[in-house]
């Protein structure tokens, strides 16, 4: 598992999202069950490619799994979803777990996502939460 984990994010940081994609898939015929390490490789990638639907299944993925978010898979999430200006999935993501909205970069990320679809109103409500210097 760690080694599969090491390649998707060493792939992730070079941009090749279809060798992350390869990788976790590959990871199930050799009975390796993907854990919130694997899926924090696997959502950088999605985001360091602005692969939005990507990080949507991921999440999707984690929730049948009944595994929890922690700060990279959340961050890694909201910043595909910036990328991409999908500003319901950020503020679905910041809902998922309340300690989420006190945090900076979280805020942010997901401030940004609603300030690209033009969603001036929840970008600015977003502001205050990320001033507040909680992490």
């Amino acid at each position: 598992l760690v080694s599969y984990n090491t390649a998707i994010a060493a792939c992730a940081r070079r941009h090749h999202w279809q060798h992350s994609l390869a990788l976790l898939k590959a990871m199930q015929p050799e009975h390796l069950t993907p854990d919130v390490i694997t899926y924090g490789a696997a959502m950088a990638a999605s985001a360091s490619s602005s692969l939005w639907g990507w990080a949507t299944e991921l999440l999707v993925e984690m929730r049948i799994c009944h595994m929890p978010m922690n700060e990279i898979t959340r961050n890694a999430a909201l910043d595909a979803f910036a990328k991409g200006g999908r500003w319901q999935a950020a503020l679905d993501v910041l809902a998922a777990v309340p300690q989420f909205q006190r945090c900076a970069t979280a805020s942010s990320l997901a401030a940004t996502a609603c300030a690209r679809a033009a969603q001036w109103n929840w970008a600015f409500q977003l502001l205050p939460r990320s001033q507040d210097g909680g992490l």
